[in-house]
């Protein structure tokens, strides 16, 4: 093979390698646009739950029931941290 074809040849296989690049690159990008639409959705999913107990708790969402709800949670997970801790030093 002269060094003109071996040119040629490397050529050729650089223009391929580089429209597989591209074509990985765009593949890629959709796959990227699923990940992130699933994790909108699992967001979404986890929102509406909190809405359905907040709603169910306090009845109709506003932002007061919401401030309400955040501060009724946040009681409750320190009880929960101080009784762990308390379990724990039993324990």
């Amino acid at each position: 093979m002269t060094l003109q074809e071996q040119l040629e040849r490397i050529d050729t296989d650089l223009k391929r390698n580089e429209e597989r690049k591209r074509e990985l690159q765009e593949k890629r990008k959709k796959v990227l646009g699923e990940i992130e639409l699933e994790n909108a959705k699992k967001a979404a999913e986890k929102n509406q739950k909190i809405v359905e107990v907040i709603s169910e708790s306090f009845g109709e969402v506003t932002e007061e029931n919401l401030e309400l709800f955040m501060r009724v949670m946040s009681e409750q997970s320190g009880n929960l941290q101080r009784r762990k801790e308390q379990l724990q030093r039993e324990g």
